[in-house]
């Protein structure tokens, strides 16, 4: 599930699902608040008059390929000064004992959609467990989309009228010919793919990117928020003057030099994939002065940047497909934004 479907039916069903929480308030965080938190919940358990704020992050997966990277970004919360106390708290599909145990290791508390909880704190201990999980998808499609077999997926919607021979897929996708064996079988399996003597062929690329776009989550390439004094023009011609493959727009901002609207003043979102430092020092990044907002993203993998081109101005945005999946795991406004690019560019 996409982590906003998450957090929207968590909300809706939480009466229902926690009814031994008491819920006292609510307050959505920016995303260059206290990152990657999305939201805080102010909650009591039953009718005690204690009250605790729990920092929110919603994923769209359990997986511990996907739970592990977000549990090592969530850093020590800032200090309550109302006597409250702050809790970090994942949210999830549904949350299995694997799933369980590494947020327990980690200090971290754990809610799903069905109910489940695993919460702890001072004079607090909420523990739910076997609850059914009855959302998302008859069958786990994540594996196809999962570290290296994501390139597969890549290749198959980069070139999607092209029929492929195993080999020339492996190939151009970059992994092992038993890697897309393996993850093209799981495609053909649920059908999205099909397999034949004549070769392999995306038939169904809108269900194939719909499928994916389920499973993809941008949180997933570690990011840092910073500020500068310079505007967003001079940030982007000193971009321009970077070799390839050293950087490339995304969101918002890619947004703006594909369809040619503004969506966001004063804020530029970037995969950077060299040392942090440099670019610190190429565009003056400092963590706490500055008029112009930095979201600078390391991708977890090099094909996030395959297919990412420079306009006319010479700037570098990522691929329209890759434009689409990192608006599609944002919030309500920006998957406004994410159908956009599919109805105006993708075209499917």
């Amino acid at each position: 599930m996409r982590p906003s479907a998450v957090l929207s039916s968590f909300l809706k069903g939480f009466a229902r699902n926690y009814p031994q929480l008491s819920f006292k308030g609510m307050r959505q965080l920016r995303d260059d608040v206290l990152p990657p938190y999305q939201l805080v919940l102010r909650l009591s358990p039953g009718h005690q008059e204690r009250e605790y704020d729990l920092y929110i992050v919603a994923l769209g997966s359990a997986h511990p390929d996907d739970l592990r990277p977000m549990l090592a970004q969530l850093g020590p919360l800032p200090a309550p000064d109302d006597g409250r106390e702050a809790l970090r708290v994942l949210l999830v599909p549904h949350l299995d004992d694997q799933a369980r145990a590494l947020c327990v290791a980690a200090g971290v508390g754990a809610l799903d959609l069905a109910g489940n909880a695993q919460l702890e704190g001072q004079g607090l201990y909420v523990q739910v467990t076997g609850r059914a999980y009855a959302y998302g998808r008859k069958h786990d499609t994540s594996g196809a989309f999962r570290g290296k077999a994501e390139r597969v997926t890549r290749q198959l919607l980069l070139s999607r009228d092209r029929q492929w021979t195993m080999r020339e897929l492996a190939s151009a996708a970059d992994v092992s010919l038993g890697l897309a064996s393996m993850a093209t079988t799981t495609l053909a399996g649920l059908g999205l793919v099909t397999k034949s003597r004549q070769g392999l062929l995306a038939h169904d690329p809108t269900s194939l990117l719909d499928a994916w776009a389920e499973a993809y989550d941008l949180r997933k390439s570690p990011f840092v928020i910073y500020r500068s004094p310079l505007d967003v023009p001079t940030i982007e011609a000193r971009l321009g003057t970077q070799p390839a493959g050293t950087y490339a727009l995304t969101l918002w901002s890619a947004y703006r030099h594909l369809l040619g609207e503004s969506a966001r003043e004063r804020y530029v979102a970037l995969f950077w994939a060299r040392p942090m430092a440099e670019v610190e020092e190429l565009l003056a990044l400092s963590r706490h002065t500055g008029h112009t907002y930095l979201f600078i993203f390391q991708p977890y993998d090099p094909c996030l940047l395959w297919g990412a081109q420079p306009d006319e101005s010479g700037v570098v945005s990522v691929s329209p497909l890759q434009l689409y999946l990192d608006l599609g795991s944002g919030d309500e406004q920006e998957l406004a934004l994410a159908r956009r690019v599919r109805e105006q560019v993708l075209g499917y």
